[in-house]
């Protein structure tokens, strides 16, 4: 990597420091920088390891810096970092090192579309201008996160759509239940109307006990999700996209929130007015 880098990134390390723009070249200082779970695992998280000198590929680098324990870059698998070392020729002169992936900081007040666009122009210019090594080599822009997200988003989607998808048949399981518990319930709910209970007074007790049993169902779901938190940090923590935290989103608790007290309402509320009416025809017809 460049020295750069973690500048750019926004992340500063736990211990020591990061590199200097001078160390990325051939002919500095070797240096490497220790993720969190190699200083702890490999130096029992010594605080003297700065400093020390590790083996790479029978070559000796400093240990200048360790990097907190949220810091994963650009995978979960990378434990060490070090500057490339090329030549400036390499990097500053050459036309061929397109394999080079490149992260970069918007500056403020420009916009995504207008970064792209410019690129794409000096993109074009250098096609123009070195026709033997940049004809047909553009430049993509993508967001940070888009990138990193791209390999599980579809599974995310997917996993997304069946989790509603099982949230409605359940919703309809308790809809049929609710109806034929409504329907075994039509001589109390005559029994009641007879008796001086309104239309109002019958809905409130209805939804009230609609809302009891969506509040037991939600937290029994909070409980669920909170166990599976800890099962998936524990035992899946390498399947875990890089730029995600598994945590119980507040967004996220919000929505369930709601859509326990909505849906109540919709597949709680509508068999007891179905039976409800019915009920108040056979009364009439008696």
């Amino acid at each position: 990597m460049s020295g750069s880098l973690f500048q750019v990134l926004g992340a500063a390390p736990l211990l020591g420091r990061t590199f200097t723009e001078e160390e990325q070249w051939e002919g500095k200082a070797r240096v490497a920088m220790l993720s969190y779970g190699l200083w702890q695992g490999a130096f029992g998280g010594d605080p003297g390891v700065l400093g020390k000198t590790i083996t790479l590929s029978g070559r000796g680098y400093d240990v200048v810096g360790v990097m907190p324990r949220s810091f994963f870059f650009p995978g979960r698998d990378v434990q060490l970092w070090t500057p490339f070392g090329y030549t400036r020729d390499l990097i500053l002169r050459s036309r061929r090192p397109h394999w080079l992936g490149v992260v970069a900081r918007l500056k403020p007040n420009v916009s995504f579309d207008q970064a792209r666009r410019d690129m794409a122009e000096i993109a074009g210019q250098l096609e123009r201008q070195y026709p033997d090594t940049n004809t047909q080599m553009g430049v993509r822009l993508e967001p940070l996160h888009d990138s990193l997200a791209r390999e599980p988003r579809t599974a995310l989607l997917i996993l997304s759509g069946a989790v509603g998808l099982l949230f409605l048949i359940v919703c309809a399981n308790i809809a049929n239940l609710q109806l034929g518990r409504a329907v075994s319930r039509s001589r109390e709910l005559a029994i009641r109307r007879a008796l001086g209970a309104g239309r109002s007074r019958l809905l409130r007790q209805l939804l009230t006990e609609s809302l009891v049993l969506s509040a037991i169902g939600g937290s029994l779901g909070f409980g669920l999700a909170a166990l599976g938190q800890a099962v998936i940090v524990r035992y899946a923590a390498d399947a875990i996209p890089l730029f995600a935290e598994v945590q119980l989103d507040r967004s996220v608790i919000f929505f369930a929130i709601a859509l326990s007290l909505i849906a109540p309402v919709i597949f709680g509320i509508a068999p007891e007015l179905t039976s409800s009416r019915s009920a108040t025809v056979t009364e009439r017809r008696e």
